[in-house]
């Protein structure tokens, strides 16, 4: 059994939220993970491109004279299910776009689902491009293709396949329901594979400008809530996993917003009887320590 050692509140709070309060500027290849999200900053080390991580999910991206750059973040593992709201000052001086994207692994697919873009319309590659068909979803129509591209890499195989949904009409802010783009591909026979990532994500090419993700979250589609999985203290949301997740349930808890799915019985972690943002803290604590916890 880990030993989580009570240091006091002020300590404590210090100890579990800087996560959420270290402002971090990324002009490198990087992967990282700020609060409940991963990050990515990627490029091709053309021009200049810079990843500033804020707080509470937003972020920016500042670029000069690119090649390719890409900046995100979200989920990983992705569970499919995620609904993305965002609100992003997008001001691309060429080619940019913006929207949900991730991975699949066996088979490998790259996936787009675009809700903004500069003077050129997505789909691009570098091999075959191929309409498949639309869905709606969100409040608008999105046209779906299918790419193949090539690229040499150690790390992917000379040809892999790219799935796209385009929204005919461009926004700014707004809610991705990712799992409707992904029914509907694989209803248009386009298979998709182990989902690796969801995330947000703002991509350049041969262009220049800024994007300011104001608002970032990330909710999920509502589940059968599991009652018949064994759980233990810290685990109030009985996903079988105690993290940062659990202590801001607590923490929402304990100040009297109202939790759905919520189990007292496994919210008091320290036995003194009560729900408090002790408990919270020693979660956050445990998770930000030993990434996982045995009260």
């Amino acid at each position: 059994m880990k030993k989580v050692i009570y240091l006091g509140t002020g300590l404590l709070l210090f100890l579990a939220i800087p996560i959420w309060l270290k402002a971090q500027t990324i002009c490198q290849n990087e992967v990282g993970t700020i609060g409940p999200f991963f990050y990515e900053y990627w490029s091709d080390g053309q021009g200049k491109a810079c990843m500033i991580l804020g707080t509470n999910g937003s972020f920016k991206m500042d670029w000069e004279n690119t090649g390719n750059a890409l900046v995100r973040q979200g989920e990983r593992p992705g569970k499919g299910k995620e609904i993305i709201n965002y609100n992003v000052d997008f001001q691309p001086k060429g080619n940019a776009w913006m929207g949900a994207y991730g991975w699949t692994k066996n088979p490998i697919i790259e996936y787009y689902i675009i809700d903004n873009w500069g003077p050129y319309k997505p789909p691009t590659s570098s091999g075959t491009i191929t309409f498949v068909g639309t869905v709606k979803s969100d409040g608008d129509i999105y046209d779906i293709y299918k790419t193949r591209r090539f690229i040499q890499s150690i790390s992917l195989p000379g040809y892999y396949d790219q799935f796209w949904s385009i929204r005919q009409t461009r926004r700014n802010s707004g809610a991705i329901t990712v799992s409707n783009h992904f029914k509907a591909w694989e209803n248009l026979g386009m298979e998709m594979g182990e989902l690796h990532d969801v995330s947000f994500f703002v991509e350049t090419y041969m262009s220049s400008g800024y994007a300011d993700v104001q608002q970032l979250s990330i909710t999920h589609e509502e589940q059968p809530f599991p009652t018949n999985i064994p759980s233990k203290p810290g685990d109030v949301n009985n996903d079988q996993k105690i993290d940062i997740v659990d202590a801001l349930l607590v923490a929402q808890f304990y100040v009297g917003i109202e939790v759905s799915h919520f189990l007292e019985g496994n919210g008091d972690v320290n036995n003194d009887n009560n729900i408090t943002i002790i408990d919270a803290l020693l979660i956050a604590q445990c998770y930000v320590e030993y990434g996982s916890c045995d009260f």
